[in-house]
Protein backbone atom coordinates (compact mmCIF):
# COMPACT_ATOMS: atom_id res chain seq x y z
CA UNK A 1 0.00 0.00 0.00
CA UNK A 2 1.49 3.32 -1.05
CA UNK A 3 1.12 6.33 1.17
CA UNK A 4 0.99 10.01 0.24
CA UNK A 5 3.20 12.59 1.88
CA UNK A 6 0.46 13.80 4.24
CA UNK A 7 -3.28 13.57 4.42
CA UNK A 8 -5.40 16.45 5.66
CA UNK A 9 -8.69 16.10 7.44
CA UNK A 10 -11.81 17.61 5.94
CA UNK A 11 -11.91 20.22 8.70
CA UNK A 12 -8.29 21.19 7.95
CA UNK A 13 -9.16 21.53 4.28
CA UNK A 14 -12.23 23.62 5.08
CA UNK A 15 -10.12 25.89 7.27
CA UNK A 16 -7.52 26.32 4.51
CA UNK A 17 -10.17 27.14 1.91
CA UNK A 18 -12.02 29.50 4.25
CA UNK A 19 -8.72 31.16 5.13
CA UNK A 20 -7.89 31.66 1.47
CA UNK A 21 -11.32 33.08 0.72
CA UNK A 22 -11.21 35.34 3.78
CA UNK A 23 -7.74 36.58 2.85
CA UNK A 24 -8.93 37.40 -0.66
CA UNK A 25 -11.97 39.27 0.65
CA UNK A 26 -9.97 41.22 3.22
CA UNK A 27 -7.22 42.24 0.82
CA UNK A 28 -9.76 43.18 -1.85
CA UNK A 29 -11.43 45.45 0.73
CA UNK A 30 -8.06 47.05 1.43
CA UNK A 31 -7.47 47.53 -2.29
CA UNK A 32 -10.92 49.06 -2.70
CA UNK A 33 -10.16 51.50 0.10
CA UNK A 34 -6.89 52.48 -1.57
CA UNK A 35 -8.75 53.02 -4.86
CA UNK A 36 -11.15 55.30 -2.98
CA UNK A 37 -8.19 57.24 -1.61
CA UNK A 38 -6.84 57.73 -5.12
CA UNK A 39 -10.24 59.07 -6.19
CA UNK A 40 -10.40 61.40 -3.17
CA UNK A 41 -7.01 62.81 -4.13
CA UNK A 42 -8.10 63.22 -7.76
CA UNK A 43 -11.31 64.95 -6.71
CA UNK A 44 -9.26 67.28 -4.51
CA UNK A 45 -6.99 68.11 -7.43
CA UNK A 46 -10.01 68.82 -9.63
CA UNK A 47 -11.43 71.12 -6.96
CA UNK A 48 -8.34 73.28 -6.56
CA UNK A 49 -8.17 76.64 -8.30
CA UNK A 50 -4.37 77.06 -8.36
CA UNK A 51 -4.85 80.83 -8.23
CA UNK A 52 -2.13 81.71 -5.77
CA UNK A 53 1.24 83.08 -6.82
CA UNK A 54 2.93 81.48 -9.81
CA UNK A 55 5.44 79.77 -7.52
CA UNK A 56 2.81 78.73 -5.01
CA UNK A 57 0.50 77.38 -7.71
CA UNK A 58 3.30 75.43 -9.36
CA UNK A 59 4.46 74.01 -6.03
CA UNK A 60 0.87 73.07 -5.20
CA UNK A 61 0.50 71.33 -8.59
CA UNK A 62 3.71 69.41 -8.07
CA UNK A 63 2.76 68.55 -4.50
CA UNK A 64 -0.65 67.28 -5.52
CA UNK A 65 0.87 65.26 -8.35
CA UNK A 66 3.18 63.73 -5.73
CA UNK A 67 0.17 62.96 -3.53
CA UNK A 68 -1.59 61.30 -6.46
CA UNK A 69 1.54 59.33 -7.36
CA UNK A 70 1.94 58.22 -3.73
CA UNK A 71 -1.69 57.09 -3.51
CA UNK A 72 -1.30 55.13 -6.75
CA UNK A 73 1.92 53.57 -5.45
CA UNK A 74 0.15 52.44 -2.26
CA UNK A 75 -2.69 51.02 -4.39
CA UNK A 76 -0.15 49.10 -6.50
CA UNK A 77 1.59 47.73 -3.39
CA UNK A 78 -1.74 46.50 -2.02
CA UNK A 79 -2.48 45.00 -5.45
CA UNK A 80 0.78 43.06 -5.25
CA UNK A 81 -0.26 41.73 -1.84
CA UNK A 82 -3.56 40.62 -3.35
CA UNK A 83 -1.67 38.93 -6.20
CA UNK A 84 0.29 36.96 -3.58
CA UNK A 85 -2.88 35.94 -1.75
CA UNK A 86 -4.42 34.87 -5.08
CA UNK A 87 -1.31 32.79 -5.83
CA UNK A 88 -1.58 31.13 -2.41
CA UNK A 89 -5.26 30.39 -3.09
CA UNK A 90 -4.34 28.88 -6.45
CA UNK A 91 -1.78 26.73 -4.69
CA UNK A 92 -4.45 25.46 -2.28
CA UNK A 93 -6.72 24.75 -5.25
CA UNK A 94 -3.95 22.83 -7.04
CA UNK A 95 -3.22 20.74 -3.95
CA UNK A 96 -6.89 19.92 -3.49
CA UNK A 97 -7.20 19.04 -7.17
CA UNK A 98 -4.25 16.65 -6.83
CA UNK A 99 -5.92 15.10 -3.79
CA UNK A 100 -9.17 14.71 -5.72
CA UNK A 101 -7.31 13.16 -8.66
CA UNK A 102 -5.81 10.64 -6.22
CA UNK A 103 -9.30 9.82 -5.00
CA UNK A 104 -10.51 9.42 -8.58
CA UNK A 105 -7.63 7.06 -9.27
CA UNK A 106 -8.51 5.03 -6.16
CA UNK A 107 -12.12 4.94 -7.28
CA UNK A 108 -11.11 3.53 -10.64
CA UNK A 109 -8.99 0.87 -9.00
CA UNK A 110 -11.79 -0.06 -6.62
CA UNK A 111 -14.28 -0.28 -9.46
CA UNK A 112 -11.84 -2.58 -11.26
CA UNK A 113 -11.67 -4.80 -8.20
CA UNK A 114 -15.46 -4.70 -7.85
CA UNK A 115 -15.93 -5.99 -11.39
CA UNK A 116 -13.93 -9.11 -10.47
CA UNK A 117 -15.82 -9.91 -7.26
CA UNK A 118 -18.77 -12.25 -6.95
CA UNK A 119 -19.50 -12.70 -3.25
CA UNK A 120 -22.32 -10.45 -2.01
CA UNK A 121 -20.66 -9.67 1.29
CA UNK A 122 -17.43 -8.68 -0.45
CA UNK A 123 -19.32 -6.72 -3.10
CA UNK A 124 -21.22 -4.81 -0.41
CA UNK A 125 -17.97 -3.91 1.35
CA UNK A 126 -16.24 -2.76 -1.86
CA UNK A 127 -19.32 -0.71 -2.79
CA UNK A 128 -19.16 0.96 0.62
CA UNK A 129 -15.47 1.69 0.04
CA UNK A 130 -16.26 3.14 -3.38
CA UNK A 131 -18.98 5.31 -1.85
CA UNK A 132 -16.49 6.59 0.72
CA UNK A 133 -14.18 7.68 -2.09
CA UNK A 134 -17.09 9.22 -4.02
CA UNK A 135 -18.08 11.18 -0.90
CA UNK A 136 -14.50 12.44 -0.60
CA UNK A 137 -14.44 13.47 -4.26
CA UNK A 138 -17.70 15.37 -3.81
CA UNK A 139 -16.39 17.07 -0.67
CA UNK A 140 -13.23 18.18 -2.48
CA UNK A 141 -15.17 19.36 -5.53
CA UNK A 142 -17.40 21.40 -3.23
CA UNK A 143 -14.30 23.02 -1.72
CA UNK A 144 -12.49 23.62 -5.01
CA UNK A 145 -15.30 25.14 -7.08
CA UNK A 146 -16.10 28.10 -4.80
CA UNK A 147 -12.40 28.77 -4.25
CA UNK A 148 -11.78 28.93 -8.00
CA UNK A 149 -14.78 31.22 -8.38
CA UNK A 150 -13.55 33.47 -5.56
CA UNK A 151 -10.07 33.72 -7.07
CA UNK A 152 -11.49 34.53 -10.52
CA UNK A 153 -13.97 37.10 -9.14
CA UNK A 154 -11.23 38.71 -7.09
CA UNK A 155 -8.97 38.90 -10.14
CA UNK A 156 -11.71 40.54 -12.22
CA UNK A 157 -12.50 43.04 -9.48
CA UNK A 158 -8.81 43.79 -9.01
CA UNK A 159 -8.47 44.42 -12.75
CA UNK A 160 -11.47 46.76 -12.68
CA UNK A 161 -10.06 48.68 -9.72
CA UNK A 162 -6.65 48.88 -11.37
CA UNK A 163 -8.15 50.15 -14.61
CA UNK A 164 -9.98 52.89 -12.73
CA UNK A 165 -6.85 53.90 -10.88
CA UNK A 166 -4.42 53.79 -13.79
CA UNK A 167 -6.69 55.13 -16.53
CA UNK A 168 -8.14 57.87 -14.39
CA UNK A 169 -4.92 59.74 -13.77
CA UNK A 170 -5.72 63.42 -13.84
CA UNK A 171 -2.78 65.16 -12.33
CA UNK A 172 -2.88 68.81 -11.38
CA UNK A 173 -3.97 70.73 -14.42
CA UNK A 174 -1.82 73.45 -15.93
CA UNK A 175 -3.55 76.59 -17.10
Amino acid sequence: MTKRKSVESRSEIEKRVEGSERGLDEQLDVLSTKRDEVEVVRDAIEGLDFEGTAEGSENLREGMNDVEDASIEVFDEEGEKLDQIEAEGEEVEEELTETMEGDESDRGRLEGVESRLETNVTLNKIEAAIQTVVDDIEFLANQIAPLIEKIEDTGRTQDDLGNRVHKGRRGARHE
